[in-house]
């Protein structure tokens, strides 16, 4: 058997069409992952309107992050084999939100990124622009204890902080995307 690594677990090459620099990439990460090879550290970002995931909103994180690794690595998001995920807004209707996939050692400096938009349907890898690089660079670092703490309040402390108004009108938005999430959403009903 020696020799013979991985054989029967590689895709037909003949089957794979590429048509990019990030596609061609992204393939050559399935292959190589494909015959237990772990190569750099590598990030997947995901964007998406959160109603048009599929599935109640406690759910919809898991099933985007495990489509995206099956995309990039054949396998689903498994913290055991040091995939980290990161959140940003709450899935409700009408908010775009954005989930991070990490994975590789926390100090790596050198990774790839692979960026999919969400487009109703399934998960579609799209270019990156510079734009979104330069938040990850400054907001989202690959190690998580390198990323500015983000000030949380609790509603006793945003009262003090904001006034009792500016807390009144944060209550009511957060009610007002509920009950229309609870009306247009499918799966609310």
């Amino acid at each position: 058997m020696a020799g013979r690594l991985g054989q029967n677990r590689l895709p037909r090459l003949s089957n794979i069409k590429a048509t990019s620099a990030l596609q061609i990439r992204t393939i050559f990460d399935i292959l190589i992952n494909s015959i237990g090879i772990t190569t750099m550290a590598h990030r997947i970002l995901i964007t998406c309107r959160s109603h048009k995931v599929p599935g109640p909103d406690n759910e919809k994180a898991t099933l985007l992050a495990n489509q995206a690794c099956q995309k990039v690595w054949g396998r689903d998001f498994n913290e055991a084999l040091g995939d980290r995920i990161t959140l940003e807004d709450e899935f409700t209707y009408g908010v775009r939100c954005n989930l991070l996939v990490d994975n590789g050692p926390v100090d790596s400096e050198d990774y790839t990124t692979s960026f999919f938009r969400w487009s109703g349907e399934a998960l579609v890898l799209t270019q990156l622009p510079a734009s979104i690089l330069k938040t990850l660079e400054e907001r989202f670092q690959f190690n998580p204890a390198d990323r500015p703490q983000r000030i949380r309040y609790t509603d006793e402390e945003y009262k003090k902080t904001f006034g009792p108004k500016m807390y009144d009108e944060l209550v009511r938005g957060k009610a007002e995307r509920k009950e229309i999430s609870r009306r247009f959403d499918p799966q609310a009903n």
